[in-house]
């Protein structure tokens, strides 16, 4: 078998480790699988900004080559924070799922592909605004020579798509602006091509950061938007749209 290489993404920006065993993510609470999700929601800031998620689906999933078909029962569903009013929803192999080992791979000429989509309603839990800031899209991966793989996340608020993509020639996380608002659609496309070599991802996470204003009783002032559009992966934004 080839050498794997292993390679971790951080975040960068935040100074978190996405690893379940960081110190950013060391209270992750489990919300089942995709097949069989469990309520999965987070209040952070000292109470005042919950985020809960909801409606998750294995919207696609491909392969060709001889590489594995993912089903839902396969991804795994974690939830924490990162401090602060953020939250981290971190997506795993499950390995007492249908397809076997404990992270999602392909071997040489083999390709795998999925697409997961989820719904977020972030609120105040306390008198007071509160507004999606951005997101960090990033994951965990290996890869010998040419083995290649990407994760992609997409946001849609308002009909607007906010892409952020991360692989290794990137070699870091991203992270997006989001428009302001309280509800958002997302999609998280994992790409795995083996080509010559061989590429695995043990996880692939998306950080959300939120603002929130308390009330001071003349009525919250919310902060203006920033919108940026960063490129729209259309065939998942056709999915999300469809969702709304």
């Amino acid at each position: 078998m080839a050498r794997i290489w292993m390679r971790k993404v951080w975040l960068g920006s935040m100074g978190l480790s996405l690893l379940l065993t960081g110190a950013g993510t060391a209270f992750a609470t489990s919300c089942g699988t995709i097949a069989n999700p469990t309520g999965c929601s987070i209040t952070v800031g000292s109470g005042s900004t919950t985020f809960a998620f909801t409606s998750f689906q294995l919207a696609s999933s491909a392969s060709s080559g001889g590489g594995n078909v993912y089903q839902g029962a396969d991804i795994s569903i974690d939830l924490a924070t990162g401090g602060g009013t953020t939250a981290i929803l971190t997506f795993t192999k499950n390995s007492s799922g249908p397809t076997p080992n404990s992270v999602f791979f392909v071997n040489p000429t083999q390709a795998s592909a999925f697409t997961v989509t989820y719904s977020l309603n972030v609120s105040a839990g306390m008198p007071g605004t509160v507004n999606l800031l951005s997101t960090t899209n990033s994951f965990v991966e290996s890869h010998a020579t040419n083995g290649a793989p990407q994760n992609q996340e997409i946001v849609e608020i308002m009909l607007v798509g906010t892409s952020c993509i991360v692989n290794p020639a990137v070699g870091s996380s991203t992270t997006c602006v989001l428009p302001s608002a309280t509800l958002a659609n997302v999609g998280n496309i994992l790409t795995l091509a083996g080509n010559s070599g061989n590429a695995s991802v043990l996880q692939f996470s998306n950080l959300f950061a939120a603002s929130f204003i308390a009330d001071t009783g003349g009525g919250a002032v919310p902060e203006p938007g920033t919108y940026g559009l960063m490129g729209a992966g259309l065939a998942v934004l056709g999915l999300l749209r469809r969702r709304r």
